[in-house]
């Protein structure tokens, strides 16, 4: 510990020997036991199994180890999902046939998604021997279905005149969970304009107007936390021009602002 001044009273220094000895001791055991997890939030699809890895170490003689798995779902409060002493497992009814837990691993499977899976994995170890520690670690656990590839359609699909219309643009998917759109032109990602327009959740791009510049090959890419498919390229048909137009002929007759012409 840091020094202190000479002039302090004796009382005053056995008390701050003793704070620095406390302060040392608890950082000991804080770090006799090291609880990892490769990270805070899985992403899972649903149907498929998903494993939540855990690593532990520790630096002191033990006499036993207790591994405890808890849940808390979105709408439900923290249930006990098993628990272990050393390599005695004992798991709730309910769950036992849902996970693969084999101590001293204290990674836990669980053997197919469900929607209701999604929550907070809490993994607690406690570790006995000349004292009692313990270190613990939270999971967020997402579960989605992946999309499938996208189809984009153009409304009208006949195309239309440059500045006499709009053209709507709509990408959807058969399946899939929390899908976020992105819409490219060209490969590029599109952003909303003077000429494009999305909605809320970007699934439709609106050209409003259209003009010249809007002319190229469009795609939607689907996205979520599992997965991510592009639609194919869709080129909307937008007429334009000519512009300038100037007609020069000697054999000619206007008639208004129509030209008649003598072959």
């Amino acid at each position: 510990c840091m020094g202190q001044d000479a002039s302090m009273e004796p009382l005053g220094t056995t008390f701050y020997d003793l704070q620095c000895k406390i302060y040392v001791l608890l950082l000991g055991v804080s770090s006799a036991l090291k609880l990892t997890v490769p990270s805070h939030t899985i992403h899972g699809i649903e149907g498929q199994p998903l494993q939540l890895s855990v690593g532990y170490h520790f630096n002191v003689t033990v006499s036993d180890i207790q591994i405890i798995w808890m849940f808390e779902g979105p709408s439900t409060r923290i249930i006990s999902l098993l628990m272990s002493v050393n390599q005695t497992v004992v798991s709730d009814l309910e769950y036992q046939h849902k996970f693969t837990f084999t101590p001293p691993n204290a990674s836990l499977l669980i053997k197919s998604l469900h929607f209701s899976d999604e929550g907070i994995y809490t993994v607690k170890i406690n570790i006995a021997g000349n004292g009692r520690i313990s270190a613990r670690e939270n999971i967020h656990v997402t579960v989605d279905v992946p999309v499938t590839k996208p189809v984009v359609y153009a409304e009208p699909a006949a195309g239309v005149v440059e500045y006499k219309g709009n053209i709507t643009l709509k990408c959807t998917v058969r399946n899939g969970t929390r899908v976020i759109y992105q819409w490219m032109k060209n490969g590029n990602p599109i952003e909303a304009s003077a000429n494009y327009s999305l909605s809320a959740n970007h699934d439709i791009l609106s050209i409003v107007p259209v003009v010249k510049e809007a002319v190229g090959n469009y795609s939607c890419l689907a996205t979520n936390p599992v997965s991510a498919m592009q639609s194919d390229v869709i080129m909307p048909k937008i007429y334009y021009g000519p512009y300038g137009l100037t007609v020069n002929s000697e054999k000619g007759q206007k008639i208004g602002k129509v030209f008649t012409f003598d072959k």
